[in-house]
């Protein structure tokens, strides 16, 4: 399964999900991936990361996604941070925002259950 992650740089709600973000994956690394997304240059994300490794002790071994733009047109968002859950056979389960990311949540989507979360609200 997979959980993308639209963030930016200047979203600190975004940044500060980082490490729970990390923490779930490592105690799902067979079977979920959650990619952080942003339209931000590659060059910029990575001095971002690397002043956080550095700053806070983040590892953040999460494969970040950069210079995005057909993600962002697949998953249309105005707010962030946006979450859109893909379960192991393809499909999107769920758009949500950061508070549905939970151990309890993650285990239904790898179970392959129902996932019974609060659709994230967009105003266009």
């Amino acid at each position: 399964a997979i959980i993308l992650d639209f963030w930016a740089t200047w979203c600190g709600a975004c940044v500060s999900a980082f490490p729970k973000n990390e923490e779930i994956v490592s105690k799902h690394s067979d079977g979920l991936a959650i990619i952080p997304v942003t339209y931000e240059p590659a060059a910029k994300v990575s001095k971002f990361i690397s002043g956080l490794r550095e700053k806070r002790g983040w590892p953040l071994a999460m494969p970040f996604v950069t210079d995005n733009t057909w993600l962002g047109k697949l998953f249309p968002h105005q707010s962030l941070p946006h979450y859109v859950w893909i379960s192991a056979d393809r499909k999107v389960v769920a758009i949500t925002s950061s508070q549905q990311i939970n151990e309890e949540n993650v285990g239904k989507l790898l179970a392959g259950g129902p996932l019974d979360l609060e659709v994230k609200k967009e105003s266009y």
